[in-house]
């Protein structure tokens, strides 16, 4: 938690501190965009960058009080893309939906899952094309699964919302699903979805767009993975 102050005519600083002390000082800023150290303050301050942790960043380690070193934080320790594709795979079999469709695992990568669904006739609606809720399918798996990438191991999602646009018919010979993340955050997260029909060609063609809403919950109470 930040705590800011800051005066008017009598003083020419503000300082921003948090739990761990001083974060910065900042200066009053003229119009020009200079720093004048005698001006009044202006109302406007500036606060440090967030790390994508969330905790404050400060531009240099705090010294330490007993030998005067800079004592700098340990960075967050993290998942290698090896870890994370090995994770979402398992959960990913053990999706019956995704084995009754036919769709694959075509991709993963940071904030990134890739679902390839080939063609058929079991998925297909009275007019040949792929039905759209088996495009809907793999879109919001793929969405669910790009968030899950974020999280903790101990950490599972589930859909709460979506929408999908179906912008014409799903025809082709596979349909790929990429689902990537807008924000994660400790509860809720946003992602989004494309889905795009690939034909004999070796061609593309955007099908359908989703935005899809998804919950954090424990992993140990829905079997671990994407739970929904």
């Amino acid at each position: 938690m930040f705590h800011i102050s800051f005066g008017w005519a009598n003083q020419s600083a503000a300082q921003a501190t948090c739990a761990d002390g001083p974060i910065f000082t900042c200066r009053h800023l003229a119009s020009l965009g200079k720093v004048t150290p005698d001006a009044p303050l202006h109302p406007s301050i500036i606060l440090a960058k967030r790390q994508d942790n969330g905790t404050a960043r400060p531009s240099q380690g705090r010294p330490n009080a007993a030998t005067g070193a800079s004592k700098v934080p340990s960075p967050m320790p993290t998942t290698s893309i090896e870890q994370t594709t090995a994770r979402i795979r398992e959960s990913f079999d053990r999706q019956a939906l995704m084995r009754t469709l036919g769709a694959e695992l075509a991709g993963v990568a940071d904030g990134e899952v890739r679902i390839r669904l080939a063609a058929s006739a079991h998925i297909s609606q009275q007019h040949g094309f792929a039905h759209a809720g088996a495009i809907a399918s793999i879109a919001d798996s793929a969405c669910g699964y790009a968030c899950l990438t974020k999280m903790p191991e101990d950490a599972a999602v589930l859909s709460v919302e979506f929408k999908i646009n179906l912008l014409a018919p799903a025809a082709g010979k596979s349909f790929l699903a990429i689902g990537r993340v807008v924000r994660t955050g400790k509860t809720i997260s946003v992602a989004t979805a494309e889905v795009l029909a690939e034909s004999e060609d070796g061609t593309s063609k955007c099908i359908a767009v989703m935005q899809a809403t998804m919950m954090r919950v424990d992993a140990a109470g829905s079997t671990g993975g994407r739970a929904g």
